[in-house]
């Protein structure tokens, strides 16, 4: 219902974001389902006549493969036992955290049969590898996406 609503009203949608020019804070007051991704999407798919939706997705998910495993094949090696044996006493606690998320995401990858928690594990390792607390990067990324839901 929401679907034919937004795709009957995509004109008075442009309409009130380009020949008004109003603010994004009044658009999205006319047109709240704006925030959502899905119709966003559509909203962008109408003005470009072409499927965004599937080519996004497509184009991610190709990237996102031949990145994993570059990041995955980096990450791993950044924490092997030859590293461990080598490191100072500061970095081997760095090293011990990137084996224990790494050790954490092959046993789910094995038990989800997914390689999606080897994809997500990249994000406290990257983290851990560049000496940044993981936590304190989700609380400030809630806070961004908290303060950006009250537009």
């Amino acid at each position: 219902m929401v679907k034919s609503f937004m795709e009957k009203t995509y004109v008075s949608q442009r309409y009130c974001i380009v020949k008004k020019k109003e603010r994004i804070q009044v658009v999205l007051i006319w047109w709240p389902y704006l925030r959502e991704l899905d119709y966003f999407f559509l909203h962008a798919t109408i003005l470009v006549k072409e499927n965004l939706d599937e080519s996004i997705t497509d184009t991610w998910n190709k990237n996102l493969e031949g990145n994993r495993r570059f990041l995955w094949s980096l990450m791993t090696g950044a924490c092997s036992e030859r590293k461990l044996q080598k490191a100072g006493e500061n970095q081997k606690t760095r090293i011990k955290k990137m084996q224990e998320i790494v050790r954490s995401a092959r046993t789910a990858v094995a038990n989800l049969k997914s390689e999606m928690p080897r994809t997500l594990s990249l994000f406290p390792l990257l983290c851990t590898f560049l000496r940044e607390n993981f936590d304190d990067i989700v609380k400030v990324e809630q806070i961004r996406i908290s303060s950006k839901n009250k537009i």
